[in-house]
């Protein structure tokens, strides 16, 4: 475990079955690490836009993240759901 936050730049490709799966797809060998899903994909602006979900391919070589703008109708239907305690 890192004791300290780490961040990388990466470069998202446009890829037609990432953009037909919801997801955005970053490849080559830097890019999130072991146990990194779930983590932000925050662009230039500072905004979240994607969340790590898992590397694939040989030697793990393509990075997929969830497409927040995507699941936005979801995602505030259950923050909007949340029972307070």
């Amino acid at each position: 475990m890192a004791s300290e936050l780490r961040e990388v730049n990466v470069t998202l490709e446009d890829n037609k079955i990432c953009t037909d799966r919801h997801t955005y797809c970053s490849y080559g060998e830097e890019g999130p690490g072991h146990a990194d899903s779930g983590g932000p994909l925050v662009c230039e602006d500072g905004l979240a836009f994607g969340v790590v979900s898992f590397r694939a391919g040989e030697h793990q070589m393509c990075t997929v993240y969830g497409k927040l703008p995507d699941y936005r109708g979801w995602i505030e239907r259950h923050l909007n759901n949340t029972p307070s305690f």
